[in-house]
């Protein structure tokens, strides 16, 4: 008679390795919210202290150059139908100029700026670069009402020129008894 086969043993489990933790059991998310983080290690469930409270300081005075800013945006707005880039660079380029012309005149300067015909400056869509650059001379300007073209410039050298070149010539007949 046939010898029944003996039924297979189940197989052992794996056992858990002893280096590793068992991973936590996370839930997962039906309602559509993201399953939370594990905390990381040494996080206690009481609440973070509260954050210092800071000192409330006193309201500052606007900077010196806040006034020529203003003429200077009104200016420009006026001239080009949009208002100039404000950043630090330029904040600061205006606090140069109101150091350099004072916090009086420095307003009155960056409109008469915004004025000026000068091609270099109209080119440049009269940056504060410029501005600050030629501060003592837009400010001669603004205060005697003469403005200085380059086509004046060219006249001036010209003429210079010309009488530099009589003076030469004038010396050399002089220097052969002929006046």
């Amino acid at each position: 008679s046939p010898s029944p086969s003996p039924s297979p043993s189940p197989a052992p489990s794996p056992a858990p390795s002893p280096s590793l933790p068992p991973a936590p059991a996370q839930a997962i998310p039906t309602g559509g919210e993201p399953p939370t983080p594990p905390r990381p290690a040494g996080a206690s469930d009481e609440p973070s202290s509260p954050e210092p409270k800071k000192r409330q300081s006193k309201p500052k005075d606007p900077p010196q150059s806040a006034e020529t800013w203003a003429a200077y945006d009104a200016a420009y707005f006026e001239r080009y139908g949009a208002h100039p880039v404000r950043n630090a660079k330029v904040n600061g380029q205006l606090a140069q100029l109101v150091g350099r012309l004072g916090a009086d005149e420095a307003p009155g300067v960056a409109r008469f700026y915004l004025g000026h015909r000068n091609g270099l400056y109209v080119n440049a869509k009269h940056c504060t670069d410029l501005l600050l650059r030629d501060a003592e001379k837009l400010r001669t300007e603004w205060v005697t009402g003469q403005t200085t073209y380059q086509r004046d410039a060219r006249e001036d050298d010209r003429l210079a020129s010309t009488g530099a070149m009589i003076d030469r010539i004038e010396q050399r007949l002089a220097a052969k008894g002929i006046s």
